[in-house]
């Protein structure tokens, strides 16, 4: 691979300022060139097979009995089992270390992760054995199409405004700082690049300036591999969760413009209510923040805390949105652009489906996904602000409001304030995903009347 990188020609992708032909010359000839020096290997799996017998593992296993039926030699067939022994052994030791940071207490969840390790317990039920893989692609597609979409209108730039450039020495060490990720649809993996950087980052920033400049992003990096995730025992296919695998360097493109040219305008417009991807905000300062919230009330005159959990899905009035903060226009034109003329495939269980298009939502799992979200929620409060409580995470939302018994009740007043948000900004409640909590002290007062619908 090095000399054949060595010896491209890289000039014809200097010569052209398309990114979009750029990439797909790119795309192929690095296709190419992998498949012609890491050749795919097909290696059979059976569901009977313990967690630490590997793909790798069962080929190295069946290179060694090639070799001792053919050329029956001892000391190259020796050193090739001590390799197979070790990778075993750091594959069980890798199961432990992972389980246990789930599991670190409870001789149960040991068992479990024994029984596991050892191929013992029963394998799970492959998702496309309940929901075929095509129902799947085409709830993927109804949920994330607008029959009446849209089109955003770009930002007109005067030619006085900076071009936003990208540096061939952060793209080299993001690259070359690349971790274990999985794949999109161009099937190279994150080693690649990383092992690659200094013969890929000139020709990549090139791309990455271009695509800028002409607020474009190149069709080959919208696409998106779905994986369906579970969100609780599967039944119907309303309980999949998408999450989207694009290519590994439009999440290293992304990456950079999220932190050259977003991080600081949004660190200022995005409220202090969301603790999703901001720094020194997490989950945890989330609940914190809830349950000081509710201790609070209940010590005062509160006789319960109601807490309401709503789920968001995104649409096309984002674009509004971007335009109103403080960013770059070519940023805001690229982003528009990243948004518009997306294609997904569900792949599940080695089954692929055929692309479909989609025009409404953000990717789950990209790096802007979350950033878009996090605008999309940013102008919803309460109405009574020193009642009530909002706290958000990405796209969820959580709501707490202290009722007194036969007291001021706000919930219905700040629901429908909620619901009222949602119709104008063309967004959809899900009160399916719509759960109500009470948390109360000791008390044998009657509990506040549950809200319709929840």
């Amino acid at each position: 691979m090095d000399r054949k990188l060595q010896d491209l020609e890289w000039d014809m992708f200097f010569d052209c300022q398309n990114p979009s032909e750029n990439v797909q010359k790119l795309n192929d000839i690095l296709g190419n060139m992998f498949d012609e020096c890491f050749p795919l290997i097909s290696i059979k799996m059976s569901s009977r097979d313990p967690p630490y017998i590997t793909s790798l593992v069962k080929h190295l296993c069946k290179i060694r009995n090639k070799n001792r039926d053919k050329y029956n030699d001892s000391h190259e067939n020796a050193i090739l089992q001590e390799r197979i022994n070790k990778l075993i052994r750091t594959n069980q030791l890798n199961a432990v270390r992972c389980e246990n940071r789930k599991y670190k207490k409870g001789s149960k969840a040991w068992w479990d992760t024994a029984n596991r390790i050892s191929g013992r317990n029963k394998q799970d039920v492959q998702i496309s054995a309940i929901v075929n893989a095509e129902v799947i692609n085409d709830y993927f597609k109804e949920i994330n199409t607008d029959p009446n979409y849209i089109t955003p209108e770009r930002l007109q730039i005067p030619d006085t405004v900076h071009v936003p450039e990208v540096e061939i020495d952060l793209v080299k060490h993001v690259l070359s700082h690349l971790k274990c990720t999985s794949f999109g649809p161009d099937c190279l993996p994150f080693w690649f690049w990383r092992d690659y950087a200094n013969y890929l980052a000139p020709v990549v920033t090139n791309i990455f300036n271009t695509s800028i400049r002409e607020q474009i992003v190149p069709s080959l990096w919208k696409l998106a591999n779905v994986v369906p995730i579970p969100k609780s025992p599967l039944e119907e296919v309303n309980q999949l969760r998408p999450i989207s695998l694009t290519n590994i360097i439009m999440r290293v493109f992304e990456r950079i413009v999220f932190k050259q040219e977003l991080s600081v305008p949004l660190s200022l417009e995005i409220g202090a209510d969301q603790f999703a991807y901001k720094r020194g905000q997490n989950c945890t300062m989330a609940l914190i923040k809830c349950y000081h919230n509710w201790l609070e009330w209940l010590d005062g005159d509160a006789d319960f805390v109601q807490v309401f959990t709503f789920d968001y899905v995104s649409h096309y009035i984002l674009s509004e949105k971007l335009k109103a903060l403080k960013v770059n226009p070519y940023i805001i034109n690229w982003i528009i652009d990243f948004l518009s003329d997306r294609r997904q495939r569900v792949t599940v269980d080695g089954i692929t489906t055929e692309y479909v298009n989609i025009n409404r939502g953000v990717p789950q799992g990209s790096v802007l996904g979350h950033v878009l979200f996090s605008i999309m929620v940013n102008n919803i409060g309460t109405i009574y602000e020193e009642k009530s409580l909002m706290t958000k995470f990405a796209d969820d939302l959580t709501l707490s409001v202290p009722v007194k018994a036969n007291g001021f009740d706000p919930s219905s007043d700040e629901i429908a304030n909620i619901q009222k948000w949602s119709f104008e900004n063309s967004m959809s409640l899900n009160l399916e995903k719509t759960w109500e909590m009470v948390v109360r002290g000791k008390t044998n007062k009657s509990l506040p009347l549950p809200i319709s619908g929840i």
